[in-house]
């Protein structure tokens, strides 16, 4: 229809993924029941623990939680009158906050007090500026700043602390030795923790 019309070549289109398989197995509905038949009208399987583990692989956790296999995803960014396609993968950090900055500023508007940046940076060729980006989920925690990453389970009593550069599967847990920026990202978390009123969550993870 876009082609139709003449407006394909000047519409931008952005596709995001899902973020991270889930672990859940909802009423005992997953691969091992034998009754199952997967992709059937009115079916409803549930994929467990072990297969999300494979889908997200090589990336720790998943859904729900904070790790990188829990909030991860591709995106694809198109817009043929003003990006060049590329043929390779970019590793730039971006987050669905950022796309109501991004769909501003390419309708020539100024954004005010609007907690993302646009993503234009991963096509005009200009330098990002530095990013930081917080999250929580039921009482799973993690702060962004650059490359480095800050996360926590619900049910840890302390925090991990990750370059993620060098080690995007969340394996080598530097917070030992980095204390001096271990306690400068867990205090601007808790800046941003008050700042947006997060509130406390106690009970388990433990998928249902």
């Amino acid at each position: 229809t876009l082609q139709a019309n003449g407006q394909y070549e000047n519409t931008l289109i952005i596709f995001l993924s899902d973020n991270g398989s889930s672990p859940e197995n909802t009423d005992a509905r997953n691969f091992n029941d034998p009754s199952v038949k997967i992709g059937a009208r009115g079916s409803y399987t549930t994929y467990d623990e072990p297969w999300a583990n494979v889908s997200n692989t090589p990336y720790r956790k998943y859904k729900h939680f904070m790790h990188e296999g829990g909030i991860i995803s591709p995106c694809i960014i198109q817009w043929p009158a003003k990006i060049t396609p590329r043929t390779d993968f970019l590793n730039g950090i971006g987050h669905v906050i950022d796309l109501l900055p991004t769909a501003l500023e390419l309708a020539g508007v100024t954004p005010v007090s609007l907690p993302g940046k646009s993503l234009s940076y991963l096509w005009n060729g200009k330098k990002s500026s530095p990013k930081t980006y917080c999250w929580e989920h039921e009482g799973n925690q993690a702060i962004r700043k650059e490359n480095w990453k800050l996360v926590k389970d619900k049910e840890d009593k302390t925090w991990e602390l990750y370059n993620l550069t060098s080690d995007p599967t969340e394996t080598n847990n530097l917070a030992m030795q980095d204390p001096l920026r271990l306690k400068s990202m867990m205090d601007e978390y808790t800046g941003w923790k008050k700042k947006v009123g997060v509130k406390e969550v106690t009970g388990s993870n433990k998928s249902e």
